[in-house]
């Protein structure tokens, strides 16, 4: 059983290789998730069962406050988690699970099954005035994620690495090792989808910023004269929409559309979201603007991080500018690490020889 965090589209399409490796090691995979996640994964992923289990999806705010909506979300995560933990047992021995993977889901551990905790945060960047409560998250974060069986972190050892301090600074828990990057596309040749000097924008997470963002776009876009695509981020609805003769907004793009979109784009403006980032490694884009979700840290490091690396660079949203930037990204060169695709099958060759040896 697969169950990723419904916080934006990234935990899912994560998840997608994944399943894909599960099948074909011969796992009959089941999806627990709800909204948009459950959506595109039924879309992605054939074969699949699919469960709803409810979970924590945080809504962030308008403005700059982020303070005031914190104590809300630790007890709303807290509650979750509770209910989530309370319900797995039962779950498991009503389906008859014999793994559960969760994506950054805290409370679906359980003796009654092999347990993976996936995340590439062993630690949480926090803000400045907040700077002093990072050792204590990580403690905590550690405590929880060593409730599990297994850690598996989406990255790379070693000093070439896409996360930085969130799976490098601080000692990794005991049970955790990294699988590598995971993506649901593959490098390849393909037809053009959008002519050259187009504008890809792609939007994701959690609202209202999305649809501030979006809005923000859609404003600069109306008076410019080149062509764009809008990825509104949103697989549940169906209907697309066609804006202007510049610009096409589509509501959801699959895997392939989606990749050949990235590949022949100018520019690609998106979040700074790590699931983005570790698509666009295996893309080999070059020509990306990352502009982070407002008060979401993690983002803001990543961003900040990948500019001083000179991989790609970065804006704030408040200060969004396509005319100030233009398609001028000379100097950056996209994410130089190698995709190793290997780790990953090595820990579901492992996990089925465990179960064989259990089952025997």
């Amino acid at each position: 059983m697969v169950c990723p965090l419904n916080w934006g589209l990234g935990h899912a399409s994560r998840c997608i290789p994944i399943i894909r490796k599960l099948q074909i090691a011969g796992f009959e995979v089941i999806v627990a998730a709800e909204g948009q996640v459950l959506s595109l994964l039924k879309e992605e992923c054939n074969g699949i069962e699919c469960i709803i289990l409810h979970g924590f999806s945080p809504r962030f705010s308008s403005g700059k406050h982020l303070i005031l909506r914190i104590p809300g979300w630790i007890i709303s995560l807290a509650w979750h988690t509770f209910v989530e933990h309370k319900a797995i047992s039962q779950l498991v021995a009503d389906v008859k699970i014999d793994v559960v993977i969760s994506d950054n889901r805290f409370g679906l551990f359980t003796k009654k099954a092999k347990c993976i905790f996936i995340t590439h945060q062993v630690m949480f960047k926090t803000p400045r005035y907040l700077k002093f409560a990072e050792p204590l998250l990580y403690r905590v974060n550690r405590f929880l994620i060593q409730k599990f069986n297994a850690c598996w972190i989406p990255d790379l050892p070693g000093p070439e690495n896409l996360s930085g301090d969130l799976s490098h600074k601080y000692p990794l828990p005991k049970n955790a090792r990294f699988i590598g990057l995971l993506s649901r596309f593959q490098k390849k040749e393909s037809q053009e989808v959008i002519s050259n000097g187009g504008l890809l924008a792609m939007l994701s997470g959690p609202e209202p910023q999305r649809s501030i963002f979006e809005k923000c776009i859609l404003d600069q876009l109306k008076k410019a004269n080149y062509p764009a695509i809008i990825v509104r981020g949103k697989p549940d609805e169906l209907n697309n929409i066609e804006l202007l003769e510049n610009i096409s907004q589509k509501n959801h793009l699959i895997t392939d559309q989606l990749a050949m979109a990235i590949g022949n784009a100018r520019l690609v403006v998106c979040r700074s979201g790590y699931s983005t980032l570790m698509d666009l490694a295996v893309l080999g884009k070059t020509s990306v603007l990352l502009v982070p979700t407002p008060g979401q840290t993690e983002q803001e490091y990543l961003a900040r991080r990948l500019k001083e690396l000179g991989w790609f660079n970065y804006q704030t949203q408040d200060k969004f500018d396509l005319d100030r930037i233009g398609f001028d990204l000379t100097g950056y060169h996209g994410i130089k690490l190698l995709v190793e695709q290997t780790m990953l099958d090595k820990e579901i060759s492992t996990l089925l020889y465990e179960l064989n040896s259990h089952s025997t």
